[in-house]
């Protein structure tokens, strides 16, 4: 999270006209990684804008799960596209775990990755739904996950179903995921990891920039307000230019950026989400974790659920920090910033709440040490955007964070500078054709 960014890197704004062979739009995690893979893997001179700092928004502002997943459920995938084209886009953002140690090895990262178990917690009603789930994943052949429910409502579950999942005791259940809620009956286990996104960001944008110098820039404090197409496309700040061959969006969202030239067939396709999070300091030494814990009764639905990370607060500190995150809402502008810190607190209320009354070992009194928001980009059917625009080449994506994106902005990353090397790739979920 960014509150533990100790950054002595200076920051630079663009302070003249410049020119280069692809100018990326937004330094989170997703401009970042894609920064990363067109220096190594292209000659091009590529340089970054950001209009605030590097990972001050959602990368900074998260849980830090790592988690090779989508959000939109399977069977809403298989309604949308082919199984073949559904499974090559699940091993994708699988592969990605790969890519992030790589990264780690290629530029000597430093930041501190925690492998843990996941769980998603759920109600009986979800179980049912997962089990639906898994009867698709079977069909396609997806590896099985293994799913866990509480003996006492193994009852509940039809006999021919009962081979999908392993029958545990209630209480080795609730100490799996941390609750003392018994409506939570169910738990699907999968690889997941846990890193500060926001220190990662930063250490591998100073390492490019030591390894790079001649060919990558970062202009951080940099607000792009338009972008004009023509057989390139020129970035315009308030003050200064940027030309560039080809424009890469790595944003949560257009905001109030205007493109104009050339059509765009994807314009103003992104939702941006304001996604709020809670942090508890403990003085006790809990194991790592990542749990979701999707509403009794919801089984799908992006505002039903509430996520938790749980790791050593710092080096050399006996600390645990436990950060829940998941109500979100549409984002838009206040003209009163007292009016939207009323509403903000609301939502922290909420988390503090569902702590409480959730999570085994959280104190009755316990106190909220830190709150923060970021601004989350969604897609219209939730799979992330990546590649050029059907409409516009020299326009690319690697965009749609829709709750989940360490992985896969690592992921498209990879795949831009494969199209920017000139290769022919495989249909994806991910082309922006298919949004």
């Amino acid at each position: 999270m960014a509150y533990q960014l100790k950054r002595t890197r200076q920051v630079v704004t663009l302070s003249e006209d410049i020119r280069t062979s692809i100018a990326i739009v937004g330094g989170g995690i997703s401009g970042v990684a894609t920064a990363y893979f067109l220096l190594r893997d292209t000659n091009k001179s590529v340089t970054l804008l950001e209009r605030d700092r590097i990972a001050h928004g959602a990368t900074g502002h998260n849980g830090g799960q790592i988690v090779a997943a989508l959000e939109t459920p399977l069977t809403e995938l298989s309604n949308i596209f082919s199984y073949d084209l559904v499974l090559t886009g699940l091993k994708a953002i699988n592969s990605a775990w790969d890519l992030l140690y790589s990264i780690i090895k290629e530029m000597g990262i430093e930041t501190e990755i925690i492998e843990v178990l996941a769980y998603l917690a759920l109600s009986t009603d979800g179980a049912r739904f997962m089990l639906g789930e898994h009867q698709l994943w079977e069909r396609i052949g997806l590896p099985m996950a293994e799913l866990l429910i509480a003996e006492d409502a193994v009852g509940d579950m039809p006999e021919e179903l009962r081979r999908l999942f392993r029958k545990i005791s209630r209480k080795e259940l609730e100490e799996l995921i941390l609750t003392r809620d018994r409506r939570y009956s169910c738990a699907l286990i999968g690889r997941s990891g846990l890193m500060n996104s926001a220190i990662f960001c930063e250490e591998l944008a100073s390492k490019m920039l030591e390894k790079y110098p001649s060919r990558f820039k970062v202009y951080e404090d940099t607000l792009v307000e338009k972008i004009e197409f023509h057989k390139g496309a020129i970035l315009r700040t308030p003050k200064h230019e940027l030309n560039a061959q080809q424009n890469v969006l790595c944003t949560n969202g257009y905001g109030d950026l205007e493109i104009n030239g050339q059509d765009v067939a994807l314009k103003c396709k992104i939702e941006g989400v304001l996604g709020y999070m809670a942090g508890y300091l403990d003085e006790r030494e809990l194991r790592p974790t990542a749990t979701v814990y999707f509403s009794p009764g919801v089984s799908s639905q992006p505002n039903g659920y509430f996520y938790l990370s749980r790791r050593k607060y710092a080096k050399g500190l006996n600390q645990t920090l436990t950060s829940i995150g998941g109500p979100n809402k549409s984002f838009r502008k206040f003209s009163d910033n007292d009016l939207e810190e009323v509403l903000d607190e609301k939502e922290y209320v909420g988390i503090d709440d569902f702590n409480r009354m959730t999570i085994i070992d959280a104190p009755k009194d316990t106190r909220r040490d830190f709150s923060w928001k970021g601004l989350m980009g969604y897609t219209p059917n939730g799979i992330r955007i990546i590649g050029p625009d059907p409409a516009n080449r020299s326009l690319l994506y690697n965009l749609g964070c829709n709750g989940i994106g360490i992985l896969p902005s690592l992921y498209g990353g990879k795949r831009i500078a494969r199209y920017v090397n000139g290769e022919a790739l495989e249909p994806s979920i991910f082309d922006p054709e298919m949004q």
